[in-house]
């Protein structure tokens, strides 16, 4: 079977970073694109031209995680603690996700382990 290959925008920081690290780990062939640090490719995503000639330069890849961009953001920083209290609040675990979390939840979905249910087959049969 061959190698699986993934791109991953925003592959040199945060989730992005979490989840280029988490796919080598499971060897997945994983080429970062970024428009800092030291990315395999360095692009801008904002510029189609860039990513045509990127995805032409690349070929075909079976996963893309898509996390360019900045998690700290003006709507977040004006958020007043009462409010990012609220948002917590109505998330199940009563926190938000750490990077490697959701990396973990990236690399279960790429891999050949994961099972999918369709409505169908979720439904108890009497």
């Amino acid at each position: 079977m061959s190698r699986k290959k993934a791109i991953v925008t925003g592959g040199t920081s945060g989730l992005g970073l979490a989840c280029a690290r988490r796919l080598r780990a499971d060897d997945v062939e994983v080429i970062t694109v970024d428009i800092a640090s030291d990315p395999d490719i360095r692009f801008d995503v904002s510029d189609w031209t860039s990513v045509e000639s990127v995805a032409k330069k690349v070929g075909a890849v079976d996963i893309l995680v898509n996390s360019a961009g900045m998690i700290e953001s003006p709507m977040v920083d004006a958020t007043p603690p009462e409010g990012l209290e609220y948002i917590r609040s109505r998330i199940p675990m009563q926190r938000f996700g750490r990077p490697e979390e959701l990396a973990e939840l990236v690399a279960w979905l790429a891999s050949e382990n994961r099972r999918t249910r369709s409505p169908s087959r979720s439904r108890r049969r009497r």
